[in-house]
């Protein structure tokens, strides 16, 4: 079944954390196709939803006027802590959000269009589901095992023509990364640790590959993760943590 065209009705798009960031240029990118979209998000003004409670996620769904055609789970949140200080009520949120929430939307979703004859998931996960991250030890975790959920449902809904598949952005210029990439020295190092040159790339350059993948122009693609990271991964992260560490350290000596 052609996802794109689905005769004449336009495509229902369902993305979550599209309020901001990657999210919501995603959104924007499948409303210059036309498409009918419809965001799941705790800070949505008009209707918020908390995509890690599982009667809201339900209740969202059922209140759509058909089956998606694509979902895109790109909600998350970054909290960090180093391993010795990160409680577990931190931890939960963390996964709460970022896998429990992805879970519960991909299921939700994907009983609807396997009712309807298939669609396309696509995950937001990260670099960090394989490049370890000091003080992130639960956004890692979360986001490793999203990229496993993204495989193992690529083999469960296969044969209900669902492809799932997932992209990897590595540091883009969103509200997760602002406060670290203002400091001149974490911007330098990414520099230095950046193929194309940039310390990070834009909400724009995810959002056109997640278009691409939820097309039919990938319709062979599923149980797959797609880098985008401007090269950033060849050369090997810098230990952000702690240039940040250096650079408050400085900055209070100077103060002092």
């Amino acid at each position: 079944m052609d996802q794109e065209t689905k005769g004449q009705e336009r495509r229902l798009v369902v993305v979550t954390g599209g309020s901001s960031g990657i999210g919501l240029a995603c959104a924007d990118r499948f409303r210059r196709d036309d498409a009918d979209v419809r965001v799941a998000d705790v800070q949505d003004r008009e209707h918020p939803v908390d995509i890690s409670d599982e009667a809201a996620v339900e209740a969202f769904f059922a209140g759509l006027p058909s089956a998606p055609a694509v979902l895109v789970n790109a909600a998350g949140i970054g909290l960090g802590a180093h391993i010795l200080d990160l409680d577990l009520a931190t931890w939960r949120k963390v996964f709460a959000v970022n896998l429990d929430g992805a879970f519960l939307c991909l299921r939700a979703a994907a009983r609807r269009m396997a009712a309807a004859g298939g669609g396309v998931i696509v995950n937001v996960t990260s670099v960090n589901d394989r490049v370890p991250m000091r003080t992130h030890a639960a956004y890692c975790s979360a986001k490793a095992a999203l990229a496993m959920l993204t495989q193992v449902a690529a083999l469960d809904l296969g044969a209900s023509n669902i492809r799932v598949v997932a992209v990897a952005p590595g540091v883009i210029d969103t509200p997760l990364v602002t406060a670290a990439l203002s400091i001149p020295q974490v911007r330098a190092a990414m520099q230095e640790r950046t193929a194309l040159g940039d310390a990070m790339g834009a909400p724009t350059d995810v959002a056109n590959l997640v278009e691409f993948l939820a097309s039919d122009r990938a319709g062979w693609i599923t149980g797959e993760t797609v880098t985008v990271d401007g090269g950033q991964s060849l050369l090997g992260f810098p230990d952000i943590a702690a240039i940040v560490a250096a650079a408050q350290l400085t900055a209070s000596g100077d103060a002092s």
